[in-house]
């Protein structure tokens, strides 16, 4: 789905290689590159040092821009031992999808020379949708890497109801997002239904000490209702900043050997549904919104700026 390639900053020594490969990279095209180690962009320019200065600059701008392609796995490096020896050791204990470097040091199963990367190759094209199980640990896996890049994580899905099968899915994407931090922006946004606000309030604290819930992390609920004449809360979705995911089936586990499709969506609809979910976008009605903390279950309020704790 979306998957985590290693590249030797030695192969985008050049403003022709860098433009080529980094275009290829992203959520919408179900690839990553791995930051490492942690100071890979910086190698990337030090590997730039017979470029042109116009190449430099251009290579240096990019660089500004490529955060939503980049994936930090926290993986051990050496610091004396060079990069590709460090790639092919890290490779053993975690396989990347693959390993991207130059021509003269490709050459065997794990290595994809740069200058002939091609879509025939099934280690360097990657499927931007599959039938995925509809379990909880495989809808995580399944969004994992967009989940631990993200800041600003908005799950659609119409429906979620009292039964484990809408808590289970949810509780492990919450721990691959929460992962070491704290999203700024995690919010749940789903259709009224025919739950009252009390009988909603009951639904979350049923599930709350399931969820799991970090401390200093808060979990917006948001209920919407249909305004006349407009869309729909129909389509299923894991929304970030970063890009996005389809969920066919919805977010909420099936019966055993149920499948769901799952797709990396392309970004030219990303906008307008990223701001469709903002009380200000008036796309919907907005009903109630709930904060979910470590704490318990409050009602919430929009300030104009964000949800807010009414008590």
């Amino acid at each position: 789905m979306i998957h985590e390639f290693a590249v030797d900053p030695e192969a985008l020594s050049g403003w022709q290689n860098f433009r080529y490969l980094v275009e290829k990279f992203g959520i919408a095209d179900g690839r990553l590159i791995s930051r490492f180690p942690s100071k890979w962009e910086k190698m990337v320019y030090q590997a730039c040092d017979s470029c042109t200065e116009m190449e430099k600059k251009r290579i240096v701008e990019s660089l500004k821009r490529i955060g939503p392609k980049l994936f930090s796995a926290g993986r051990n490096y050496d610091k004396n031992s060079e990069w590709l020896p460090n790639a092919i050791s890290s490779n053993s204990e975690h396989p990347f999808r693959a390993i991207i470097t130059t021509a003269e040091n490709a050459g065997d199963d794990r290595l994809l020379d740069v200058d002939s990367l091609s879509e025939d190759d099934e280690r360097w094209a990657v499927p931007r949708g599959g039938a995925v199980p509809r379990t909880a640990d495989d809808m995580a896996d399944a969004a994992d890497k967009l989940l631990r890049i993200s800041g600003e994580i908005v799950f659609v899905d119409p429906h979620f109801g009292a039964a484990a099968r809408f808590g289970k899915p949810l509780t492990a994407m919450i721990r691959c997002a929460c992962d070491g931090r704290v999203p700024r922006r995690f919010e749940y946004h789903l259709a009224v239904n025919s739950f009252s606000g009390s009988d909603f309030e009951g639904i979350l604290k049923k599930h709350h000490r399931f969820l799991q819930i970090p401390v200093k992390v808060n979990l917006v609920f948001v209920r919407w209702d249909q305004i006349e004449s407009s869309d729909t809360l129909h389509p299923r979705y894991i929304l970030t900043e970063k890009g996005w995911l389809r969920f066919d089936h919805g977010l909420d586990e099936g019966n055993p050997g149920e499948t769901t499709d799952v797709e990396c969506l392309d970004v030219s609809l990303h906008a307008h549904r990223w701001n469709q979910f903002k009380p200000d976008a008036g796309e919907f009605d907005l009903v109630d919104a709930w904060i979910v903390t470590s704490e318990g279950v409050k009602e919430a309020s929009w300030d104009g700026e964000a949800f807010v704790s009414k008590g």
